[in-house]
């Protein structure tokens, strides 16, 4: 028979549980469950029923397509101007 007058403590053990974000799911379930909800809800102002997470989200991908294609408007210029300035460059000389 084993008396002890102290208290033993046990070990602490470290739970690690790693975790993964991925932005494209989380905007993907987001997207989904907003147009459920759209779905579901009856439409109100003649038909036209704008949900706030759904008309930021429809903001985002509009900021994003615009400046997606001025980034793209951007090389164009630099890569004609390059190429005009080769050309210039070897007629002259």
């Amino acid at each position: 028979m084993k008396i002890s007058f102290f208290k033993r403590y046990k070990y602490k053990q470290f739970h690690y549980e790693p975790r993964y974000y991925d932005p494209v799911k989380e905007e993907l379930e987001s997207r989904i469950s907003m147009i459920k909800r759209e779905i579901e809800k009856p439409s109100t102002n003649n038909g036209e029923h704008y949900d706030s997470e759904l008309l930021r989200q429809r903001f985002r991908s509009t900021f994003r397509r615009q400046h997606n294609t001025s980034k793209n408007a951007s090389m164009l210029r630099i890569v004609i101007v390059f190429v005009l300035l080769t050309l210039a460059y070897l007629l002259l000389k």
